[in-house]
C-alpha cells in the first residue's frame, strides 16, 4: 500500500501552521486544517500523479497540490511520496524550497 513520508521541514511547516491557526482562529480550526492536510497526503500517496509541476518555483521534479491557501510540495519515491513542504501560497515559496533538502 502506498504511503507518504514527511520531511522534518514539512513537519515543522504543519506545526507552525497549527500554532498560527490556534492563535488567530481556534483550536478547532487548527485541528481541522491539520486533519485536512493528512487526508490530502493519503490521497496524494494513492494517486501520486495528481498535482502539477511548477517550473517557476523549482527545477526539481516536484509536484504541487493546493489545499487553499496552502501548497503541498512533494515528490514521488519508489513506494511512497515524500512531502517536502506545506507552505502558505503567499510566502516566498521559491526561496523556501531552494533552502530545503530532504
Amino acid at each position: 500500500m502506498p504511503g507518504f513520508h514527511l520531511t522534518p521541514h514539512a513537519l515543522d511547516d504543519i506545526d507552525e501552521i497549527s500554532i498560527y491557526l490556534q492563535q488567530e482562529a481556534s483550536d478547532t480550526i487548527a485541528l481541522r486544517m491539520r486533519a485536512k492536510f493528512f487526508e490530502h497526503f493519503d490521497a496524494l500517496a494513492m494517486h501520486p500523479g495528481i498535482g502539477h509541476r511548477r517550473r517557476d518555483l523549482t527545477s526539481r521534479p516536484l509536484r504541487f497540490f493546493t489545499v487553499d491557501p496552502y501548497l503541498i510540495a512533494y515528490r514521488e519515491a519508489e513506494a511512497r511520496i515524500i512531502i517536502l513542504a506545506v507552505l502558505h501560497g503567499a510566502r516566498d515559496v521559491k526561496r523556501l524550497l531552494r533552502s530545503r533538502s530532504e
